[in-house]
């Protein structure tokens, strides 16, 4: 089950609005997807997951993405928004479990493998990230990942700290 075009405009209308997206603009496009949710129940329910996601209202965000997800007897488009949503949120279990499967169902998926990366760089996963970056590499070679980048800024405030602190005991 295809989502309509309208959803797609949604979903465009939704990525437009950024990290902190005001109430009045989630409410217009909330108020646009219950207008075609019998038109599209599925699709209706993903915009619906993930404006309540952005919202901070996390009870509804799962029962939207679920629905959706059951609707569309499991949509891959669908379960990334929801993994997506639940990274957002700091569901980073949740998320790891859907983007895993996600990315197991199929490996050549970015947009899958992204999210994984993300959910396996903030659980502190070394092991399953650093295989998942090979995999990263060998597919998108000529795109460094976001986390690659917070990883070596991570290493090097380490080594400021060790230099620091290796200073500090010289001194002692």
């Amino acid at each position: 089950m295809k989502p309509q075009p309208k959803y797609s405009s949604l979903c465009a209308q939704i990525n437009a609005l950024g990290a902190c997206p005001d109430e009045l603009a989630l409410a217009r496009i909330r108020r646009a997807a219950q207008a075609f949710k019998p038109h599209d129940p599925a699709g209706a329910n993903d915009v619906l997951g993930q404006v309540s996601c952005l919202a901070g209202d996390i009870g509804a965000m799962l029962r939207h993405h679920r629905q959706a997800i059951r609707l569309s007897c499991g949509y891959r488009r669908f379960r990334r928004n929801y993994a997506m949503s639940l990274l957002r949120q700091g569901l980073l279990e949740e998320a790891a479990h859907v983007a895993g499967q996600l990315h197991d169902e199929a490996p050549g998926d970015l947009a899958s493998l992204d999210i994984c990366l993300h959910v396996l760089f903030l659980l502190g996963l070394q092991d399953k990230y650093a295989a998942c970056l090979a995999d990263w590499k060998a597919k998108a070679a000529d795109r460094t990942h976001p986390t690659e980048l917070l990883a070596m800024e991570e290493n090097e405030g380490r080594d400021d700290r060790a230099s620091r602190d290796l200073g500090t005991q010289r001194s002692l």
